[in-house]
Order: structure tokens, then sequence, then C-alpha cells
């Protein structure tokens, strides 16, 4: 990975009960953000391009946010359906 992806504790409290598909699917689709977080994403609701979201399968979004002078991702929310 070129980024290291960390969860925020709201991100980490959002993925408590998601079903084990769903969360190999979320881990997935971060390795492939801590690969290139601007390449697997689209910009966010935010004005800041750094601020991005990805769907991980049709379970749903993970957002989260680019801290390009340390390389690393911070995981804030994650939504999905039950």
């Amino acid at each position: 990975m070129n980024y290291s992806v960390t969860f925020h504790a709201t991100g980490s409290a959002a993925i408590v009960g998601l079903p084990e598909v769903a969360f190999v699917a979320l881990i997935q689709a971060l390795v492939r953000v801590g690969d290139d977080p601007f390449e697997h994403s689209s910009a966010g609701q935010r004005s800041d391009p750094n601020y991005r979201e990805i769907e991980f399968g049709d379970f749903g979004i993970a957002a989260f946010y680019v801290d390009r002078p340390r390389r690393a991702v911070m995981v804030y929310e994650v939504v999905w359906a039950a």
C-alpha cells in the first residue's frame, strides 16, 4: 500500500454488525484506496477534494479523508444497508 488506511472511531463504530461478505468487500475496497485513494474513489459531498467516497460492492459506501503529506487515509464514516 502507498497510503496507510485507518478507521476513525465513528467509522469503526459504523461497521459493528456488518455481515461478513460486506466486511470482506469493504476491506477489498480499502486496499484499493490504500494503493491510490484518488484513482479508486470519487469526490465526496464536501468542497475539499481530499474528502472521498468509495462503494464496497452493493453493500454500502465508505467516506474517508486523504492526508497527502502523511500518506494516510482516515475512514470516518461507513454507511450500509442492513
